[in-house]
């Protein structure tokens, strides 16, 4: 896609859809969230390597560590919370039964890898 940053071919880019990752979020663990990018709406879209990015603008590509979460629950709405690793880590276990089921199970076996391994 042009993003001299991104060693992934386009076809691993997939919708981001897990429960609320930020810290401090209410949201019960299992409700999965569709990810918008703040600035435009448009879809946030995640690779295998656990980097997330804006569908409609290709910049470089952030590390979900580094992502700030409001996924519009009372307990943290119009307020954007910090990633929490020990929530990420759920998530992508909760997100891993929704990729599962669109057939994205080696993918989705790359991911948990790449999130397992953030520090």
């Amino acid at each position: 896609m042009g993003n001299a940053t991104c060693t992934v071919t386009c076809h691993e880019w997939k919708e981001l859809i897990v429960p609320c990752p930020g810290t401090g979020c209410n949201r019960a663990k299992s409700e999965l969230v569709k990810w918008a990018h703040a600035s435009c709406g448009a879809v946030a879209h995640i690779n295998s390597q656990a980097l997330v990015r804006c569908s409609l603008h290709t910049s470089t590509p952030v590390s979900m560590l580094n992502v700030q979460w409001n996924c519009g629950h009372q307990s943290h709405a119009g307020d954007y919370k910090p990633t929490d690793l020990r929530k990420l880590i759920s998530a992508m276990m909760v997100g891993a039964a929704f990729y599962n089921q669109l057939g994205a199970t080696a993918w989705m076996d790359r991911l948990l890898e790449s999130v397992a391994g953030m520090k």
